[in-house]
């Protein structure tokens, strides 16, 4: 199931007040011994950071290729683009720019969703079809899914590191953040923000979230269409917080990114190059206390609207059988997504049975403790084929007694990731 991304707004009023002044987002070097400290304050403060200090060798080259392959089809004709759009929900493949406008504010985007796939045989398949639906394979770009698949693969390891770190500066036991991760969904959504024509701009303050905060300082324009028509109130992606474990953005060196701290200052960010953002998401602040998952959107400005924006955003979520605190993911994942109106009726009102139902279909899932035994069991058989360079859930956990499936988790890395 996608990380939804909402902007459900209800209001607002036009009077306004200026953005606070911007900057770069707090930044911690996974190489100096303070890092896991530094980055637990940034998360407790805007819930965001950037992180440098990684193997940039193992992401960016992929991260540069999938952007060459998302631009290739960007510039494919809408006719040939619209056959990729086949889910409504934009949980994979293709969604056109407008398809997901809501209510107060225009979203001036297209994008693209693939998920990192399961190996063939795991037992997390058995959450199908709740959970790892198969990705839309584009056949005229045929390495966009498989470069994708890769830089997702090199990202959830920089996660499991960078958590593992903040493990020992909690004193959590190893693997309390970082094993619920593995082999969880992660969705890569690819974003196209088109150039615009900019005719009047405003600030908007008191705008209502679904969550229940009201946002100020909002930058919104008003944007001339080829058509001759003008789209009131537009921005490139609506104030909203992330539902899920965690988001990874590449792109955001790139000016538009807007956050609301504590205090409800409204905070231009970016990053320097050769960084990668990381930012709380709701389910997080469930397993780590003082976690904050922010509010924030990413405006348009008549500078900003003169080229065209590309980013990614890598949603990480739990397997949805691990447990966010008390709350089994997946559960809670689609009551969020009733929350924010992604689970509707035919009328489009919130569907509360629907909800229920899938809520239900999840509680019967086999739960972790059935499943971690069987994945260990798997990971054996996948190294001994070499289907897996190295354990994965292997790294938190060993098989104390196959036939019983008893499982004890492992006091401390035997490696590094």
């Amino acid at each position: 199931m996608v990380q939804l991304l909402a902007a459900n707004l209800t209001g607002a009023n036009g009077a306004g007040i200026a953005v606070a002044g911007g900057g770069a987002l707090p930044l911690v070097d996974l190489s100096e011994p303070n890092f896991a400290a530094r980055l637990d304050a940034s998360f407790r403060d805007t819930g965001f950071v950037a992180v440098s200090g990684f193997k940039e060798e193992e992401i960016f080259p992929l991260r540069d290729a999938v952007y060459r392959d998302w631009k290739d089809f960007v510039s494919f004709p809408p006719s040939l683009k619209k056959k990729y759009h086949t889910d409504p929900t934009g949980q994979r493949g293709f969604t056109p720019d407008g398809a997901e406008s809501k209510n107060l504010f225009t979203e001036l985007r297209a994008h693209m969703m693939i998920a990192r796939s399961l190996p063939v045989g795991h037992p997390l398949l058995v959450c199908r079809p709740l959970f790892y639906a198969p990705n839309v394979e584009v056949a005229e770009v045929t390495t966009l899914v498989s470069n994708t698949e890769k830089l997702l693969g090199a990202l959830e390891r920089l996660a499991l590191q960078m958590f593992e770190s903040v493990e020992v500066c909690l004193d959590l036991p190893f693997g309390t953040i970082a094993s619920t991760l593995v082999r969880g969904e992660m969705l890569m959504r690819l974003h196209h923000y088109p150039k615009a024509e900019v005719v009047a701009s405003r600030v908007l303050d008191g705008v209502h979230t679904v969550y229940g905060a009201d946002v100020n300082g909002v930058e919104v324009v008003d944007v001339k269409m080829r058509d001759g028509s003008t789209k009131e109130n537009v921005l490139r992606a609506g104030p909203h917080s992330d539902t899920g474990h965690c988001t990874i953005l590449l792109g955001t060196e790139v000016a538009g990114l807007c956050v609301q701290k504590r205090d409800g200052a409204a905070l231009r960010f970016t990053t320097r190059p050769g960084t990668i953002a990381f930012q709380v998401a709701d389910f997080l602040e469930h397993i780590v206390s003082g976690w904050h998952s922010s509010i924030h959107w990413v405006s348009l400005t008549e500078e900003s609207a003169k080229a065209d924006r590309y980013s990614m955003a890598d949603f990480l979520h739990q397997r949805p059988t691990a447990k966010a605190g008390p709350f089994i993911n997946g559960a809670l994942l689609f009551h969020r997504l009733w929350e924010i109106g992604y689970i509707n009726d035919q009328e489009g009102r919130p569907d509360m049975a629907l909800r229920d139902t899938l809520i239900n279909q999840v509680n019967a899932l086999p739960p972790d403790a059935v499943l971690i035994p069987q994945i260990l069991i798997w990971e054996n058989w996948a190294l001994s084929q070499g289907l897996i360079a190295k354990p994965e859930l292997g790294r938190y956990y060993h098989l104390h007694n196959r036939k019983t499936g008893v499982y004890l988790r492992r006091p401390e890395p035997e490696e590094e990731i």
